[in-house]
């Protein structure tokens, strides 16, 4: 007797559904996983976004279009840049991109949501999890016709994959065992492991990706059913305005000795005494913002004392920001600027537009304003630092001090990803280091012979032209 499932189905053509899913959790096993980053990590995480979108390409309003044109184009930034701090930032814009189409894909205008929707979307992967089950239990359950009729023209499909496996294989192995050349290429080209514990751990990876993107899909595709935000009830103006005072207090006395011991000059190893600082002063910008955020949402109503309270907070948490600017600054001067010291530098700057989006969104009691602003200006700024290269301007600055009489730190220069490369090759001739040019020739070499194309960029392919260029006629 057949099975009958009461259920309505989500996601319609289920066998497709399943190939899908199932190629995305391959490309990501074969190309990406447990390989340094390239065309390989792009073409996993676009085919992962690519596969949710088209699940839901009927359902897909500007905002979700717009949402998942923003994580295609990071998820292909792997093949731009080779910095991995750059390529992981990129890669985490792309998950978290999919997980706010997949939430809002039928539901709410993105202006109205609130910080709390943000991190609930935010769980989306885990809720995907849990969706699979749904989609195994109803949409691909044998009980429906759908199902049945996508499995008579799934199975032709996977006999015709099957044959053309062993018969590609079988000439393969002749033309490989024929032509040495031809087999080197092949080899490097697929870099097949077929142990069993390489066997293993590919299922399990491919199976677990796939299940992602079904539960993604599923998940997006579902109707929404919009629930209003979960608002307090407004008390506890009077602690607030204890706690803003007394804070603002303790920034005043603060920013009083940062005056005399920084601004006014009055310190005498700046490099020591900034070095001590800056760090914690960016979490502090971060703390407040977080401060006057919880605070508002607390009391939930306008009071013109906390209002006055929270501007001076932030007024003084943007002269803390400069005091962290000025240690940095000398900071730089004394020991060079690394990727630590750049990326905290950009994050306290996007921590200052969002205080002034704050206040402005506190002033004007909409706090969902403050939440589109941040979570826009985020990836606004992680696409800013993929195309302002920081690898290339940390060379730059480095080499300019340098230039001004200060030490170079060449082997941090030379450890640095391919995106610096084209800058270190032209200004060479500014270091003293004259084994510079074939260590970066070396370094770029090994990372192209070794990693294949899986891990081959534009940057590298720059950084290869830049070396040749530099090489006089006849070789080095």
């Amino acid at each position: 007797m057949a099975v009958t499932i009461s259920s309505p189905q989500v996601l319609r053509r289920p066998a497709l559904t399943i190939a899908l899913a199932t190629l995305c959790g391959l490309s990501v096993d074969l190309l990406a996983w447990a390989r340094p980053h390239g065309p390989g990590l792009a073409i996993g995480l676009a085919a992962v976004v690519t596969t949710v979108w088209w699940h839901i390409r009927g359902l897909a309003d500007l905002q979700t279009a717009t949402l998942l044109t923003g994580a295609t184009g990071f998820a292909l930034v792997p093949v731009w840049r080779d910095s991995t701090t750059v390529v992981v930032l990129a890669a985490l814009s792309t998950i978290g991109l999919l997980a706010v189409a997949v939430a809002r894909c039928g539901g709410t205008d993105l202006r109205r949501w609130t910080l709390g929707t943000y991190s609930l979307a935010a769980t989306e992967p885990i809720i995907a999890l849990a969706e699979t089950i749904g989609f195994l239990s109803h949409d691909a359950a044998f009980g429906h016709p759908a199902v049945r009729a996508g499995a008579k023209k799934v199975l032709p499909l996977t006999r015709g994959l099957v044959l053309l496996l062993l018969t590609g294989g079988f000439f393969a192995l002749l033309f490989g065992s024929a032509d040495p050349i031809f087999a080197d290429v092949a080899a490097r080209a697929f870099d097949l492991d077929l142990s069993v514990g390489r066997i293993i751990r590919g299922l399990g990876v491919s199976a677990a990706i796939a299940w992602l993107v079904i539960g993604s899909s599923r998940r997006a595709a579902a109707k929404k059913t919009d629930s209003p935000p979960y608002s307090p009830k407004g008390r506890g103006l009077l602690e607030a305005r204890i706690m803003l005072t007394g804070i603002n207090a303790l920034f005043a006395v603060f920013l009083v000795i940062q005056f005399r011991f920084l601004f006014a000059g009055v310190a005498d190893d700046y490099s020591t005494y900034a070095r001590r600082g800056f760090f914690q002063l960016v979490v502090v910008a971060a703390a407040v913002t977080a401060l006057i955020l919880a605070m508002d949402w607390l009391v939930s109503r306008r009071d013109r004392v906390l209002d006055v309270l929270s501007a001076a907070l932030v007024l003084q948490t943007f002269v803390v920001m400069a005091s962290a600017l000025v240690r940095m600054n000398a900071y730089t001067t004394a020991f060079g600027l690394s990727e630590l010291r750049l990326y905290t530098t950009v994050f306290m700057i996007w921590v200052g537009i969002l205080l002034v989006a704050l206040i402005t969104a506190v002033l004007r009691g909409d706090r969902n304003r403050f939440a589109l602003v941040a979570f826009l200006s985020g990836a606004a700024f992680i696409a800013g630092l993929v195309v302002a290269n920081p690898d290339a301007r940390i060379a730059d600055v480095n080499i300019d001090r340098g230039l001004a009489g200060s030490e170079v730190d060449v082997d941090y220069l030379a450890s640095l990803s391919s995106d610096a490369i084209p800058v270190l090759v032209r200004r060479a001739d500014e270091l003293d280091a004259p084994d510079l040019m074939s260590r970066l020739e070396a370094k770029l070499a090994d990372e192209i012979s070794t990693h294949g194309w899986r891990s081959w960029s534009f940057s590298d392919h720059s950084a290869a032209r830049a070396i040749t260029a530099d090489q006089p006629p006849g070789g080095s």
